[in-house]
């Protein structure tokens, strides 16, 4: 099930000719709703926390803070080498750090825009006979309402909801402070 922890309507209304600009504000109001989630959905369980790198090691960082769980696992799937707008390619898993101790993980990405990266680590963490609880987003495509996942067996919980036109400029990245 996708569920939504902030606004379930798409920022600037959907409008793809509005910039977002993902401040650091916007970040740590995020980072606060999905760590208070974690506290109050898996507070009893010894959960894993997971990053996709690139995009979500910035949340698993800030979450990992926040819960005081000072080991993280991290893995690099692989979609493109381009740093074009929309030029996603197909996923590959290239590397990772799975915790063998650990017998269940929250999967962290920027933005759950298609699905295959996190489909992809999920078929590999069960294949390593690991359970997934959750995923956490800051943003959610909305097209994903509609699609299924392979293993669609935990919930997406996202923070902010954008269309498919839609680009997220995020305070970290290069290019941020240009007008563009």
């Amino acid at each position: 099930m996708k569920i939504c922890l902030g606004k379930d309507v798409p920022v600037n209304h959907g409008d793809p000719t509005v910039k977002i600009k993902y401040t650091e504000k916007d970040f740590l109001n995020a980072v606060e709703k999905i760590s208070n989630d974690i506290k109050k959905c898996y507070g009893d369980k010894k959960i894993g926390l997971i990053g996709l790198a690139r995009g979500g090691l910035p949340l698993t960082v800030a979450v990992s803070h926040r819960l005081d769980i000072r080991e993280i696992s991290v893995v690099q799937i692989k979609m493109t080498k381009s740093n074009k707008k929309w030029d996603y390619g197909s996923p590959e898993w290239v590397n990772g750090y799975i915790n063998e101790n650990v017998d269940g993980y929250i999967i962290f990405e920027d933005i759950v825009s298609h699905g295959r990266s996190v489909n992809l680590l999920v078929n590999e963490l069960k294949k390593q006979g690991k359970e997934v609880f959750c995923i956490y987003s800051l943003f959610l495509n909305s097209e994903m309402k509609k699609l299924k996942l392979d293993n669609e067996t935990m919930d997406i919980k996202y923070v902010d909801l954008i269309n498919q036109n839609q680009w997220v400029n995020f305070f970290w990245e290069k290019g941020y402070l240009e007008d563009n």
